[in-house]
């Protein structure tokens, strides 16, 4: 049984993850200013404030929170934000420093954030930007799939989002598009 201020087994300075370059812990409140950098970094118009990202973090129960740290400079080099309703979790935020793209911090983020959820999830979802292939084959690779799209979703510059799922139960056909 998990205790309630630590629902998801997710212990401070407990690596859960790593590569040659990176390694994955629970984001804490010293990440939040490297964090904060990286989200306006990649995001202009839909990007979280620090204050949000804050408030996210002491919403244990509701969100999880990973950073990637760079094993050379041991500054947050990424981050992933997920939220969680009963079963049901939600890519709600990722990015990797411009500077530290091409080297694996996303994909060890999401499969970090997925071994995190996998056990007790019956499916992950995600929007993504129609015209963000990188993301789009980032994601597909690791086993999520088009599961629909939501017009005009994003603004600056408008554009589709595509809805993507990762299903945990074994019957994912029901989320697919053909």
């Amino acid at each position: 049984m998990q205790r309630a201020d630590n629902p998801y087994g997710l212990k401070p300075n407990i690596k859960l993850a790593e590569n040659r370059f990176f390694e994955v812990y629970p984001m804490n409140k010293a990440d939040l200013p490297h964090v904060s950098h990286i989200e306006k970094s990649c995001f202009t118009t839909e990007a979280w404030s620090v204050k949000l990202f804050s408030d996210a973090l002491e919403l244990k129960e509701k969100y999880i929170m990973l950073s990637a740290i760079s094993k050379q400079s041991r500054a947050v080099a990424g981050f992933i934000v997920l939220s969680v309703i009963f079963d049901e979790v939600n890519l709600e935020d990722i990015a990797v420093d411009p500077s530290q793209r091409k080297k694996g911090a996303g994909r060890l983020l999401l499969d970090a954030a997925v071994s995190v959820v996998e056990d007790f999830a019956s499916f992950i979802t995600l929007e993504v930007r129609a015209g963000n292939a990188p993301a789009i084959c980032l994601y597909s690779s690791a086993g999520f799939r088009k599961a629909g799209e939501r017009r005009n979703y994003y603004s600056s510059p408008h554009e589709n989002a595509i809805l993507m799922t990762k299903d945990f139960t074994g019957d994912d056909d029901g989320f697919i598009i053909r």
